[in-house]
């Protein structure tokens, strides 16, 4: 059983987040940061910040269950679909469906993804999956460069 199972099952979470200045955002490509706020072992998803400069994309992706987003400010879309996003915007999105996210403005963005999400491979070679148990590996990681203990890592997660 994973050494996070059931963390602070009692207690509610309640996380402070410095939009601008909070140590724990972490490089999630060019330009583009993210910032879990929440690791739920127990069901696989996960609630995350994500940040991202303007003219710039993520990976290309899928997700193998619905992702929650509402835009906190900017504006981004897929160029695989003809609608846009910006501040005030809410989507939710189908498992399965493949996309790019393209920030057009600088852009906040909350997230809720509730399952693995998967990085096809290009030329034949295996998929990338990235699920909770990635995300709480790389957390602690971060935690562990930035000079934080193991006892903040299990404020975050459920």
């Amino acid at each position: 059983m994973n050494q996070y199972s059931m963390c602070n099952i009692i207690e509610e979470l309640s996380n402070q987040v410095d939009l601008d200045n909070d140590q724990r955002w972490m490089s999630a490509g060019n330009d583009i940061l993210a910032l879990p706020v929440m690791l739920n072992v127990t069901d696989g998803s996960w609630a995350v910040l994500i940040k991202a400069k303007a003219n710039t994309s993520m990976a290309t992706h899928y997700h193998t269950k619905p992702l929650f987003v509402f835009t906190v400010y900017g504006h981004w879309h897929y160029p695989e679909h003809s609608w846009e996003a910006k501040t005030g915007h809410f989507l939710y999105e189908v498992p399965g469906e493949l996309h790019t996210p393209t920030f057009m403005q600088d852009t906040l963005l909350y997230s809720v993804v509730t399952g693995p999400i998967i990085y096809p491979g290009k030329a034949g070679e295996k998929d990338g999956v990235v699920d909770i148990y990635t995300h709480v590996n790389s957390v602690k990681q971060h935690y562990e460069n930035i000079g934080l203990d193991e006892n903040e890592l299990k404020k975050i997660i459920r």
